[in-house]
């Protein structure tokens, strides 16, 4: 991503040629709106749907995300400097450019992950396929990462204890070495939910698109009751299977083995808007409800080893203090 915006600036320019002025300007360019295509569809009085093509106004990149981008690029000279391509002058000027402060640019900020409220997930639970919910369901009672759930295997939980021993075959933070193997113990509640998931192949993944899109074939014969047909299949019908054969051989995501993180984020997103939601929540949230619940019943240390985390500074990333908590204690005291 960072190259795109790199490219139509300065694609041509020769390397040694690229200084800090340069990265400022192309930061710029980063948090600046940009204008864009956008498709929607348009349903008139007579019921027929249109599709339109819009120029619409996007806000530019928020302040943390330049900045990372920013860096992005300088170590991209710093590897053509390792590799002497360029000489190491250049990207010891490049890293003489500092981030964006806060309060002090016209970069929007972020809006920060929270955890979900409880009710907000019961709302949207009905609305997802089986494999979606199953993957929300032990995310919200384990804390584990959205990729962690994605990619479980039966070969990587160990039944023969109690709890259950999951360890995932990769992690986020496996690239620091052993000290940072990850174990998550899976609980009573949430093993009920994934013996349903259990396939006879120890080496598949639990939950896949292809449960999820057998469970909505499965949904459109109930909805179809009385009204399925005992004859043939019409030949309308035999087109739009073929359609879809045809649109899940040009999508490969279509047929993964396993959910990727948009697929999984956009499944739940679209929940949330089905239920009525104003502000949506994304798997990533599930995690940060799951480390303020812990971190309430058993304080911030508890939060930290059901995380995974080795350091409890970045448990007080996810586990928010409660609100709660404080009045009761200046009920007290106070």
């Amino acid at each position: 991503m960072a190259l795109h915006k790199l490219n139509p600036l300065y694609g041509s320019l020769p390397a040694a040629d690229f200084g800090p002025l340069k990265l400022i300007t192309l930061r710029e360019s980063m948090i600046a709106p940009c204008k864009a295509q956008e498709r929607r569809k348009v349903t008139d009085a007579t019921g027929k749907v249109d599709v339109q093509t819009v120029e619409v106004t996007r806000p530019g990149w928020c302040r943390l995300f330049a900045n990372r981008q920013t860096k992005r690029v300088a170590q991209m000279f710093k590897w053509g400097a390792s590799r002497e391509l360029i000489s190491a002058t250049i990207h010891q000027q490049l890293a003489t450019v500092a981030g964006l402060r806060k309060g002090k640019t016209a970069a929007r900020e972020s809006v920060p992950v929270r955890a979900v409220r409880e009710n907000d997930v019961d709302r949207v639970l009905p609305l997802l396929p089986p494999p979606v919910r199953a993957m929300v369901e032990i995310e919200a009672l384990t804390g584990m990462r959205p990729g962690e759930a994605r990619i479980m295997r039966a070969c990587d939980i160990d039944t023969t204890v109690q709890p259950w021993l999951y360890k995932p075959q990769w992690h986020k933070t496996e690239h620091h070495g052993e000290d940072h193997n990850r174990e998550i113990f899976i609980g009573p509640k949430a093993q009920e939910i994934i013996k349903a998931h259990f396939k006879p192949s120890l080496n598949a993944y639990l939950f896949t698109p292809a449960d999820a899109r057998e469970w909505e074939r499965e949904q459109r014969r109930i909805r179809a009751g009385k009204n399925s047909r005992a004859t043939g299949v019409y030949p309308c019908e035999l087109r739009r299977r073929q359609a879809e054969a045809e649109k899940a051989r040009k999508n490969p995501r279509k047929t993964a083995e396993l959910y990727d993180k948009d697929a999984f984020a956009r499944c739940v997103k679209r929940a949330c808007r089905r239920a009525g939601l104003s502000v949506g929540w994304t798997p990533n949230a599930l995690r940060h409800s799951a480390a303020t619940r812990v971190r309430r019943l058993y304080g911030l240390d508890g939060s930290q080893v059901i995380l995974g985390h080795k350091h409890a500074k970045i448990t007080e990333v996810y586990a928010e203090q409660s609100r709660e908590h404080a009045r009761e204690i200046m009920a007290k005291i106070g």
